[in-house]
């Protein structure tokens, strides 16, 4: 027996064990308590990752990543650390055997043991009563994990070492772990401000240079090193903090704070001084193909005559100038206008006058425009001879000093004598209707256009109702809304919520952060959001959506085309017709699958025919699928 106990342990067995299985290695060379202590953190990072991405709906993101990174690392402790001792047994025969009181356990070992054991059970079976503490935690894991990793980067000193950039590395995780709790606690999301605090970083460079040298005034003799391993262990930990938080705005909204930040904070905001401009007016006497609205600051809302029979098109303007200076407002008011013409098409541009320290503010013009209901009739001339006052070529509000008009458009070939009125533009040509705003809410009512509406925003909602034919609506910042929409819809946003009802047409919608809800329809429904919920109620077409971080709930009376649905981290509740014909094809990676309907259900798989299977439902998920009979909770 003591034979056996002195004989030195191979090294590669060692490490071959500890890459098999994390603390095998230590078992091997006799250091059980370690072994064992490894073994169980590998266990309990295994059941934290299948318990939380089952039981959230993505709030706990950053803690999959984390508990994720981990496992390497605790694989290479396990291999590099079994290598180690086991290189030191066949340097002292000391080493060579185990102490037989000692066994390699301590009583941190047993005390870690006992308390890991009772955290892996409850994570594995929770009680009614531990659940909530369970789910607690894991929202308030990830900011705790990196304070624990900021104090032992801290205090972990080595005698006669300073490694420079630890103490800064130290302080981003302490600083990053706080705000996550904080945003944890007060339901805000302040973490972002990391993208806007990171000069601050060569700040704590300065100080932890500063105090290396009043450490080596004290008492010299320090050898100096990089902690090259910190700082890069806190960078990826902090931009991972950043990164899942803020996915949504990666990489895009990163950029843009550079590239538009400046220009945004030099836009007049609705405060100052207001002026209630002259509104401008004309009569569109001639044909058109597009109308263009260019508002680069301030809302424009564009709402329908009440008179069917307008060919009217009015500009109601109020501008605001942000100043403290009465005198310089006045100025800016007398030099701005809001400008139309008609070459072909009937062009709306609001022109400010900067103003300001050099020049570098602009005023809002807050736009309300009033067009014909139905813009094709703008396509035509109307049935009476040209008008001799047709549309000027410019009109400046408030100019008064307008060019010279435009020529009256020639007169049809034909017979002089003959009463019918002029030929109208041939059927195929439409009216194209485009709005560009800079800085404010756009909203759109009661008007047709069989051209299409194209809606671009930079920093502001999208409100579009009752609108006749195709529609294009996107902003980087703000919601986006849609009602009663009669024609093909595709709405996006990059930060922010997109809702929709009543498309009489195919759907197109994707918010890379942000929720989408949509209600009723008739057509295809392409749905897509990386951060955010997908809830959608009745649907006539086919369907996919895809959300990374968020659950996704459909509920239809009618399954009318192919389903495919996926969500990464969420859980999916689908409510679907118990007499209708389609196919169920669903997996989950984590979770559980509970069905209403006479479908077939094995571990981790759902399959099954209502009716003739006429169209084919796909489910991917990694927490749970619900499925219920129409009309059950979606």
């Amino acid at each position: 027996m003591n034979n056996t106990q002195s004989q030195p342990k191979r090294r590669w067995l060692a490490g071959l064990l500890a890459f098999l299985l994390p603390g095998g290695g230590h078992l091997y060379i006799g250091r059980y308590g370690r072994g064992l202590v490894l073994l169980l953190a590998v266990l309990l990072d295994l059941a934290a990752l299948v318990r939380f991405s089952d039981a959230t709906s993505g709030s706990r993101a950053l803690l999959l990543v984390y508990l994720g990174m981990a496992l390497p690392a605790l694989y290479f402790v396990s291999v590099f650390d079994a290598l180690q001792i086991a290189s030191r047994t066949r340097l002292s025969e000391d080493e060579a055997g185990l102490r037989p009181e000692s066994a390699g356990f301590a009583p941190t070992h047993s005390l870690i043991l006992v308390a890991g054991g009772i955290i892996l059970f409850f994570l594995i079976r929770p009680t009614r009563a531990v659940q909530p503490r369970l789910d607690w935690l894991g929202d308030m894991a990830s900011g705790v994990i990196l304070l624990i990793i900021a104090a032992w980067m801290a205090f972990r000193i080595k005698p006669g070492f300073f490694r420079f950039g630890r103490l800064s590395s130290a302080a981003l995780l302490a600083a990053c772990g706080v705000l996550l709790l904080w945003d944890q606690v007060a339901g805000r999301n302040d973490i972002g401000l990391l993208a806007d605090w990171w000069p601050l970083l060569f700040v704590l460079a300065g100080i932890e240079m500063l105090v290396y040298q009043l450490l080596e005034r004290k008492k010299p003799g320090r050898r100096l090193a990089a902690g090259a391993g910190s700082l890069l262990a806190a960078l990826l930990l902090a931009g991972s903090a950043y990164s899942i938080t803020q996915y949504g705005g990666l990489p895009f909204r990163w950029l843009d704070q550079y590239g538009t930040g400046t220009r945004m904070e030099n836009l007049s905001e609705e405060k100052g001084y207001s002026y209630s401009m002259k509104p401008v007016s004309a009569v569109i006497a001639e044909p058109l193909n597009d109308i263009l609205v260019d508002n680069p600051n301030g809302d424009v809302s564009v709402v329908p005559s009440t008179d069917p029979d307008s060919r009217e098109v009015t500009v109601e303007a109020t501008l605001w100038v942000d100043s403290d200076n009465k005198q310089e407002a006045d100025l800016v008011e007398q030099k701005s206008a809001v400008s139309l013409s008609a070459e072909g098409k009937l062009h709306i541009e609001t022109k400010g006058m900067p103003y300001g320290a050099n020049g570098a503010r602009m005023p809002r013009f807050n736009l309300r425009i009033t067009i014909p209901a139905d813009l094709e009739t703008l396509l035509s001339v109307p049935g009476a001879s040209p008008s001799p006052d047709p549309l000027p070529a410019a009109t400046d509000l408030p100019g008064e000093n307008a060019p010279a008009g435009t020529e009256p458009s020639p007169s049809p070939e034909g017979d002089a004598a003959s009463p019918s009125p002029p030929p109208a533009v041939p059927p195929e040509q439409t009216v194209k209707f485009l709005l560009n705003a800079g800085n404010g809410s756009v909203k759109l009512s009661g008007i047709r256009a069989t051209g299409g509406f194209v809606v671009r925003n930079r920093s502001g909602s999208i409100e579009a109702m009752d609108l006749t034919g195709p529609l294009e609506a996107g902003t980087s910042n703000g919601e986006v809304k849609a009602r009663r929409i009669t024609g093909d819809a595709a709405l996006s946003a990059k930060e922010g919520a997109i809702t929709a009802s009543s498309i009489h047409g195919k759907l197109t919608a994707s918010t890379a952060n942000g929720n989408l809800d949509i209600n009723d329809v008739r057509g295809e429904a392409l749905l897509e959001t990386k951060n955010g919920f997908i809830h959608v109620r009745e649907v006539s077409g086919s369907v996919q959506a895809d959300t990374l971080n968020g659950e996704i709930s459909l509920a239809s009376s009618v399954v009318g085309g192919t389903w495919d649905i996926n969500s990464s981290i969420g859980e999916i509740l689908l409510s679907l017709p118990a007499d209708g014909s389609y196919t169920v094809d669903g997996s989950v990676t984590f979770g559980t699958i509970r069905s209403e309907l006479p479908l077939q259900i094995e571990k981790k798989t759902v399959k099954g025919q209502i009716g003739l299977g006429t169209y084919r439902i796909r489910v991917d998920a990694n927490s749970d699928i619900r499925i219920t009979s129409y009309p059950g909770p979606g």
